[in-house]
């Protein structure tokens, strides 16, 4: 044998010298002599020779081995040593392993070994794997070291790339197994170790083998392999050792071998081929496998390799997860504190650990240097682990999932260990079946849960979050008070963060994780801190909303589901109503859900029932049904009016129709009986839930059972009243079933074949009231949409039902066209009076207030002032009919209150019921009133001044003078209320009646009343009460200021003044001609009071200059009144003035005073009552007074410097002024123009007003000025070119902006409830006295619509075409 080496330099040549191969110096033959690196060569015989002589140094064998190891990375060495001797070496290296107890050359050995199997022909691993299993069960070498290296060796050929058919070539694999089990009752861990990963080898090589027939290698040597397993993993403290172990163990558990003694009896196993299972090595006996389990895994699960626990835990899984296993055992597991170590793993798992980076990175720059060194990390590990296997150690491994959270300045590395993680929560979950063993731990473990779901939460579709979120529901549910408040809360926000991200669709989840989801929100509802200090209203309607959302937006619907997610709802719900439900918080979590029902739900089920599940569908309709069943709720009738608004009825037969189970049926009728309660209330969906079980899915069905005779079947009954009940209730909504035909016909044959249980009075009151409402409501839409054929019989059993009084207006909600139906037919006016006073009576009993414009279907004022106002009906006939049968029967006196506040309230709601009540003969009703009833109740008398007065406010003047009974009313009035001795404080019925004959005296002057006006004017009683309260107030002087309309003594002056504008208003338009109104100025007789209503001048004046600001506004329009029908008079009649000079000085003195008074009415009639008086010293010649009035000009020259002033000309400041210039166009209308005039409107003045004045704030009277100043020769060419550009613009303005004339079209009308206040009647009277003298000063002036200022405009350019020589 040779050798070639670099301290040895020998050439081995042939005898020729060209290199052939030959023969060693031992002879051998040349083939067998194989050259390596150098020209050196290897004798296989030499070295066959050498590995099996046992006298061979150690150092020459090793080295051999280390040359031809080196050798075999030579391709022409290894090609011809695998090509012609394959097998040669075989043999030797083999019987070198087993002969060596050197561990070095063992080592080498098991290389060469390898290394050839894995070079070589698959025959070649074959035929080391047989020799070396044979050494080994031969049993020759007892348990030697080289009975360990041909373990090791073994175990490595088993675990060679070419080692999926080796454990074949095994002879007796069952001879092998029992000295590898004999071998794991050693005390040995290294051969414990080996034995192990041999074992779990031929396991993995069977199961994995193709022609695996079934059977197991094993089974022959349980349950005594799986004793001395479990006591090795018990009693081992080599973590190699309980890899290998646990692996095997993990096997044996998949293939469901892990089980008890008992399991096996049926295989046939002999004595002498197995052990006492019972009895370990230390000779302890009577524990179960199961308990030497759970004590072997606890040393394991608290290894602090990683690869260990993580293998045990997944050994855990295996074992729970087999079919074999039973619950005993998993409750022992569980006794045994198994649960206890996986929680604390768990928590051990998910420790924060943090790493401060320098803050001169930037937070993207520190996660992506993180991210890298983490993915190098992982990349090290794998290979560490997958190509440098220790050969005691467990061939797998996995990756650790690391989870990041960036914070500002730092970064926070989460190492949650992902397996671990994973495998601890998956056998948490199997464990948690043994409830109650489980459930202590489990109280213990939440704090590790909570934690732990928030990390499985944030991957998505994480295996485990379905399994933690069971542990974290069964502990809520079955351990109440094991989870602080603050664990509660930090759970909430994970699981709305979950449902959040899922609605969003940021993260996905399984169907199983959101129905667990959904169920940990029910449990957290019912949870005792939940429905008590902690309030989760906010939370659970978030979390409500996000799962409906998120079960609506995916594609395929999943029906568990979205049964799930409704039953969240429905707890919601019924937890928004426990306890305190009036707290602020639940009522909002109420509007919540029911705005999620309404926004969502319901529009998804009306709008996809074609296409959805029968589950599904009945799943909302319970959840609808569920929150219509908490009557208590207010938001309950608001969502049956929701349910109702998308036609619930027809909807409700759709679904019928689609789904004709009975399950379906009964939870529509349910539904519907609920629906009406809320509705109709008083437990009105009763019949329907009494004959749910015969109602039928077909509505024309249903008809059919209401036109039978109720006698043919016990049931029949109950089941017409459902169908009434549904009918009518649909009837209401506008919702038609069937045809209307189909329903009259059914209807008229139910009353023709019943009439004997309606004459016998058998039917109950309120089945018969719906009965005339839906029976009206079809025959009123004959009427309105087109005719059908009726029964005249049916319908005179129906009137003989409302006229028997079986019927009841009230009981039962009706449609306002039965109603008009109803107060259409003249058969059944006195019952419907006999109505509308229940009505009455129950409505001043409740003091409801009238809500216009909500149609709830309901008899109420509104509805009846509907059909009052209206002309197609009996309406204003039927009350005026009851107030004349009141006041047949005096003892009714308080019905008739009932009834005239009804009228009072209607006609507050409508006031056009008026016209109709006049026009049937409520004038005669209250005439008759007077005239016939002994005496009147306060009370009653003032509801009758109020229907009075709200009927003269409100009826057509063409109306009233057709009646003749107001003389007769007005004068009864007038003699209850106005007293015959002189006082001068009035009661409120007084001045309420002042109010009314005010009222009348207005309508005079349209023509109307005119009689009843002169009975008024001409009243001695008034005329006298009028003198004695003026000359009473007179005298009071300055006192007088105190005196407003808060006091008695101011108030009733008020009315008294305005009764007196009325007057003169009404003497002038229906006796013109009859009064001199000279007279007003001065008596010749003063103390001769006059022989009709009216106050003198100069007392007005007093009044105005010492009343308060109410009785300034009221004199100075009386004033004004009297002195244009005193001009009206002169220039008419072409009279002279009748007053003294020192008279006329007087008033115009006190009208000077008041020109700059604050309020703007009181101003302006005084300013125009001082335009007529320089009229009236105009005639007389008499304008020298008017040359040394320093006042006047004093007004003048203010009202120039006003306008002339810079930025002080805006439209209100130009309106405040405007009473002044009234003064200025009377003194430029004067014969002779004043000499000062001309001083105040010089150029400068002129030029300063042009210059603030804009077409915005032009108005009628300062262009009337401006043509005035034009007439009088004032303005120069210069200003009379800048008005006209202003004008140009002003018109354009006004046409651009299409203004309209701003005069009132319509008269102002009031109207007065029961309960009235006579300052309300005093401001109707003012704006009634305030709107007529708006459209009296029209002539004058003072107006200040676009149309009087386009009229100005244009007379303004007549006057400059006239007068345009003289302006030059």
């Amino acid at each position: 044998m040779y050798w070639c080496s670099d301290s040895r330099d020998v050439d081995v040549v042939d005898a020729d010298g060209e290199g052939f191969p030959v023969s060693c110096s031992q002879g051998h033959r040349s083939s067998l002599n194989l050259q390596t690196h150098d020209g050196a060569s290897i004798c296989l015989v030499c070295f066959s020779n050498l590995l099996s002589n046992p006298l061979s140094p150690t150092v020459h064998v090793s080295y051999a081995l280390s040359q031809i190891s080196r050798s075999l990375s030579l391709p022409h060495f290894l090609q011809p040593l695998l090509t012609f001797h394959p097998h040669f070496l075989v043999s030797p290296l083999v019987a070198a392993l087993s002969s060596f107890h050197d561990e070095p050359i063992a080592a080498q050995l098991t290389h060469l070994i390898l290394a050839l199997s894995a070079s070589a022909d698959p025959s070649v691993s074959c035929e080391f794997v047989s020799r070396v299993s044979d050494r080994i069960t031969s049993g020759a070498f007892g348990w030697s070291s080289p009975q360990l290296h041909l373990l090791h060796c073994l175990g490595a050929l088993l675990n060679g790339e070419k080692g999926d058919d080796l454990h074949k070539h095994i002879k007796d694999i069952g001879n092998l197994i029992s000295v590898l089990v004999t071998g794991l009752q050693l005390p040995s861990e290294e051969i414990r170790g080996e034995v192990l990963f041999v074992l779990y080898k031929l396991s993995v090589l069977e199961s994995t083998s193709a022609e695996a027939d079934g059977s197991d290698m094993l089974i022959p040597f349980c349950p005594q392999i799986l004793y001395l397993l479990v006591d090795v993993l018990m009693k081992t403290q080599n973590d190699d050792v309980r890899m290998n172990c646990i692996a095997l163990l993990t096997m044996l558990a998949r293939r469901h071998l892990l089980r008890e003694e008992c399991a096996y009896d049926t295989y046939n196993i002999s004595s002498t081929e197995r052990v006492d299972a019972k009895e370990t090595e230390d000779g302890t006996k009577g524990a179960s496998l199961v308990n030497l389990f759970a004590e072997a895994i606890k040393g394991p699960l608290l290894s602090s390799d990683s690869q260990v626990q993580i293998g045990t835990i997944d050994l855990l899984f295996h074992y729970l997860s087999s079919v074999k296993t039973s619950d005993y055992q998993i409750r022992v597991l569980v006794e045994e504190n198994i649960a206890d170590y996986l929680f604390e793993i768990l928590r051990l798992s998910g420790e924060d650990q943090v790493l401060n980076l320098p803050n001169k990175y930037s937070l993207a720059s520190m996660k992506a240097i993180l991210i890298l060194l983490c993915r190098i990390l992982c990349i090290l590990y794998s290979l560490v682990h997958c190509h440098n296997i220790k050969r005691k150690r467990l061939p797998y491994f996995r990756f650790i999932s690391d989870r990041m959270e960036f914070k500002v300045g730092y970064l926070v590395l989460v190492e949650y260990k992902d397996p671990a993680v994973k495998m601890c929560l998956q056998v948490l979950d199997l464990l948690s079946t043994a409830e109650e063993t489980f459930k202590p731990r489990l109280v213990v473990g939440i704090s590790t849960l909570i934690p732990a779901l928030h990390y499985v939460a944030e991957i998505p579709f994480h295996p485990v979050q379905c399994a933690t979120l069971k542990l974290i529901y069964e502990c809520i549910s079955e351990c109440p008070g094991s989870v602080s408040i603050s664990q509660l809360e930090e759970l909430i926000l994970v699981l709305i963060r979950m449902l959040r991200k899922h609605s969003g669709g940021e993260m996905g989840m399984i169907p199983e994780t959101f129905i667990t989801v959904c169920s940990v929100f029910v449990a957290l509802i019912r949870y005792p801190s939940c429905t008590g200090a902690l309030d989760l209203s906010k939370s659970i309607g978030e979390a409500t909303r996000h799962a409906i959302l998120a079960c609506l937006s995916v594609s395929e619907r999943n029906v568990n589901q979205i049964l799930q997610c409704l039953y969240l709802l429905k707890e919601a719900y019924a937890y928004s109503h426990d306890g305190n439900s009036s707290n602020s918080s639940k009522q909002e979590l109420q509007s919540s859900i029911l705005d999620t029902c309404s926004a969502y739900l319901l529009p998804w089920l009306v709008m996809g029932i074609k296409e959805m599940e029968e589950d599904i569908a009945l799943g909302l309709l319970e959840t609808f049904h569920s929150i219509l069943l908490l009557q208590s709720s207010i938001n309950a009738t608001e969502y049956a009016e929701t349910l109702i608004s998308v036609g619930w009825f027809s909807f409700s037969y759709e679904c019928l129709g689609l789904f004709t189970g009975d399950r379906m049926k009964n939870r529509i009728y349910l539904l519907l009986s609920s629906l009406m309660d809320s509705l109709l209330g008083n437990d009105s969906g009763q019949p329907i839930r009494e004959a749910v079980l015969h109602l039928s899915h077909d509505p024309i069905d249903l008809l059919f059972l209401l036109g039978q005779r109720s006698s043919n079947s016990l049931d029949l009954p109950s089941c017409q009243s459902a169908v009434l009940l549904i009918l009518y209730t649909s009837s209401l909504y506008d919702e038609r079933l069937a045809d209307e035909k189909l329903i009259l016909a059914s209807l008229e044959q139910y009353i023709l074949l019943n009439r004997s249980d309606f004459h016998h009075r058998t039917t109950d009151n309120m089945t018969v009231t719906r009965l005339v409402n839906l029976y009206s409501l079809l025959r009123g839409l004959d009427n309105t949409n087109y005719p059908i054929h009726y029964s005249r019989e049916a319908e005179e059993i129906i009137f003989q039902l409302i006229n028997n009084d079986e019927w009841d207006l009230l009981s039962a909600r009706i449609h306002s066209i039965s109603l008009k139906w109803l107060f259409q037919q003249d058969d059944v006016i006195n019952s419907l009076c006999h109505q509308t006073l229940k009505f009455c009576r129950s409505y001043n009993l409740e003091e409801t207030d009238i809500i216009i414009g909500n149609n709830n279907q309901t008899v109420n004022v509104q509805t009846l002032a509907e059909l009052v106002s209206t002309e197609d009906n009996y309406g204003a006939r039927i009350f005026v009919c009851l107030l004349a049968q009141l006041l047949q029967a005096e003892s009714h006196e308080r019905d008739a209150l009932c009834v005239l506040n009804v009228v009072a309230t209607m006609v507050h709601a409508y006031p056009t019921a008026c016209e109709q009540l006049s026009l049937h003969g409520i004038a005669t009703t209250i005439r008759s009133w007077f005239y016939l009833s002994n005496s009147l109740s306060t009370t009653t008398y003032m509801s009758i001044l109020i229907l009075v007065f709200n009927t003269l406010s409100s009826v057509h003047p063409e109306t009233l003078s057709a009646d003749q009974s107001w003389v007769a009313v007005t004068m009864k009035m007038m003699e209850y209320s106005i007293p015959p001795e002189k006082v001068d404080i009035l009661s409120d019925e007084s001045l309420f009646v002042i109010g009314i004959l005010s009222l009348i005296l207005h309508l005079s002057t349209k023509k109307t009343l005119e009689e009843t006006s002169k009975t008024i004017l001409f009243n001695t009683s008034i005329i006298s009460m009028v003198n004695t309260v003026v000359c009473a107030a007179s005298s009071k002087g300055h006192a007088l200021v105190d005196h407003d309309e808060g006091t008695s003594t101011g108030e009733t002056l008020i009315f008294l003044l305005l009764l007196h504008y009325f007057a003169v208003k009404s003497l002038h338009a229906i006796l013109p001609g009859f009064v001199d109104w000279q007279s007003f100025l001065v008596s010749t007789k003063p103390s001769e009071p006059l022989a009709f209503i009216g106050i003198r001048c100069h007392d007005l004046c007093r009044l105005l200059h010492f009343g308060s600001p109410a009785i300034k506004i009221a004199a100075s329009y009386s004033l004004l009144e009297l002195f244009n029908r005193i001009s009206d008079q002169i220039n008419s009649n072409h009279e002279e003035l009748k007053c003294t000079v020192g008279y006329l000085m007087s008033i115009r003195s006190i009208l000077e005073g008041l020109v700059f008074y604050n309020d703007l009415r009181v101003a302006t009639n005084c300013c125009l009552c001082l335009s007529m008086i320089l009229g009236w010293e105009n005639l007389t010649n008499k304008t020298r007074l008017l040359e040394g009035s320093r006042w006047c000009r004093l007004i003048i020259e203010e009202m120039t410097v006003s306008f002339a002033a810079p930025a002080l000309a805006s439209q209100s400041f130009m309106n405040k002024q405007s009473p002044q210039v009234l003064i200025a166009i009377a003194i430029l209308k004067l014969r002779k123009i004043p000499q000062w005039m001309r001083s105040v409107f010089d150029s400068s003045s002129i030029s300063g007003i042009l210059e603030n004045l804009t077409a915005s704030n032009l108005s009628s009277e300062i262009l009337v000025l401006f043509r005035e100043l034009l007439k009088s020769n004032f303005l120069s060419t210069e200003q009379i070119a800048t008005i006209n550009q202003i004008l140009q613009e002003c018109r354009k303005r006004v046409y651009t902006n299409n203004a309209q004339d701003d005069l009132p079209n319509e008269a102002i009308k009031k109207v007065f409830t029961a309960s009235y206040d006579t300052g309300d009647i005093c401001d109707f009277l003012i704006d009634l006295m305030t709107s007529e003298a708006y459209i009296d000063t029209v002539s004058l002036g003072f107006h200040t619509g676009s149309k009087k200022l386009l009229e100005e405009i244009e007379m303004f350019y007549s006057s400059l075409s006239v007068d345009d020589d003289g302006c030059r």
